[in-house]
């Protein structure tokens, strides 16, 4: 009986260290004209992303890719989405798919994309859940422009952030999701600032909860922030599951 009990934890051990050592990873991109190379950057460079982080995470690591790209409104096309898999060349195919394109105003559908973010796959048992924003330009909404005079032909959207703070809630607080957004201009500040306030703002989701930004001077330096990110967030993981 002491036997079987102890076959019992070891294998629930493994079960939780196995578990903290995979992760899930979704590129959220903005998809309008301007973001060519970066679409590029993350289809060519997901190979040796995943093989980097293989090589640097513990023993037994395992990952998995999504895709969400957004645009506008009334464009054509508005999402693009990959559901997780493993297989870097299903990513590389649905990439070669996706074409730079639309965007009418300066802000695009960045609530739109978060959305479609929300509605994939997520298992909340994996180690490492992680969610890479790559755009140029901001959300609609004077809410989020923090007095900046963008055109933006829907300025009234969420007046008073209730739709962006429930999609952030279920991916950062409910889900458990590391939001790293890549900052390719300026034009994005007060976005991210009116978001991690927003965060804030949601009870029991923890002060700490915080979107962190990572500067991205060209469009192949993607690669690097999501390996350093990602095998950090699994060392952690492991770390914590070893010492449970």
């Amino acid at each position: 009986e002491e036997s079987k009990r102890r076959d019992k934890l070891i294998k629930k051990k493994m079960a939780i260290l196995k578990n903290a050592c995979s992760a899930q990873v979704v590129w959220m991109l903005d998809c309008t004209g301007s973001m060519g190379s970066y679409i590029t950057a993350a289809k060519d460079g997901i190979k040796s992303m995943k093989d980097q982080i293989i090589a640097a995470a513990p023993s037994g690591a395992s990952l998995e890719f999504g895709f969400v790209g957004y645009r506008d409104y009334d464009d054509a096309i508005r999402f693009e989405t990959l559901d997780f898999t493993p297989d870097t060349s299903t990513f590389q195919t649905k990439l070669s798919s996706v074409v730079a394109t639309g965007g009418g105003d300066q802000c695009e559908d960045v609530w739109g994309g978060l959305n479609e973010v929300s509605k994939l796959s997520w298992k909340v048992d994996n180690g490492a859940r992680l969610l890479f924003h790559v755009a140029d330009a901001p959300t609609h909404g004077s809410f989020f422009a923090d007095g900046a005079d963008f055109l933006d032909y829907q300025k009234g959207f969420d007046s008073e952030g209730a739709l962006t703070t429930s999609v952030l809630k279920k991916l950062c607080c409910d889900t458990g999701i590391q939001y790293v957004f890549c900052e390719i201009n300026s034009s994005t500040k007060a976005m991210i600032k009116k978001y991690n306030d927003l965060l804030k703002s949601v009870p029991g989701c923890g002060r700490d909860t915080q979107i962190a930004t990572s500067p991205l001077s060209k469009a192949g330096d993607i690669v690097k922030i999501a390996v350093d990110s990602t095998t950090a967030s699994l060392a952690t993981s492991y770390m914590t599951a070893t010492m449970s």
